[in-house]
């Protein structure tokens, strides 16, 4: 099973956030073999900016916790924390970037960053598409069945309760 993680998610990993467990969960069957985590070279970027904000901007972690959670994150953006079970999607050439996200841009009016995030699944050829974001996750709902894979809002109850059930954690 390959699960892309988009950076609301996979933030989680790396940051003590409400839901957790559950990116933690992933990412520990991932290291047994159950299953692929794939994620795109901009959802680390992504996840290292939001880092940084919990420290700078919100006050919401202390500097050794944002060191450490970085050197975590870059760790694993260098394949040091990656175990063959996790697959980066790399950024397309820009040309046809900019082609495959203005289209979902102008279609599902998307911001570019989760434009690059649903581009980046279907890359990946994913089966289920998680994240932490209502609005990204209604836009995408609601033309799931265009979709090769399944999308999970872990911070929707029922969504949360139906991925535990389906990947077997308790």
């Amino acid at each position: 099973m390959r699960i892309y993680l988009d950076t609301s998610a996979l933030i989680k990993q790396f940051s003590s956030e409400e839901r957790s467990d559950i990116i933690n969960a992933i990412f520990h069957k991932c290291h047994e073999g159950e299953l692929t985590i794939v994620t795109s070279y901009w959802s680390l970027l992504e996840t290292m900016a939001a880092i940084d904000r919990k420290y700078n901007q919100r006050h919401e972690i202390r500097i050794d916790e944002r060191d450490s959670a970085l050197q975590t994150l870059l760790a694993y953006s260098y394949g040091l924390g990656f175990e063959e079970t996790v697959e980066l999607i790399p950024i397309p050439d820009e040309m046809h970037l900019a082609r495959m996200v203005s289209i979902i841009i102008t279609n599902k009016h998307l911001s570019a960053d989760d434009s690059l995030q649903l581009v980046s699944a279907r890359i990946g050829e994913c089966d289920l598409f998680i994240l932490a974001d209502n609005r990204f996750a209604k836009i995408i709902k609601e033309d799931e069945e265009q979709e090769k894979f399944k999308v999970y809002n872990i911070i929707d109850d029922n969504d949360y309760i139906d991925l535990k059930g389906l990947l077997g954690i308790s």
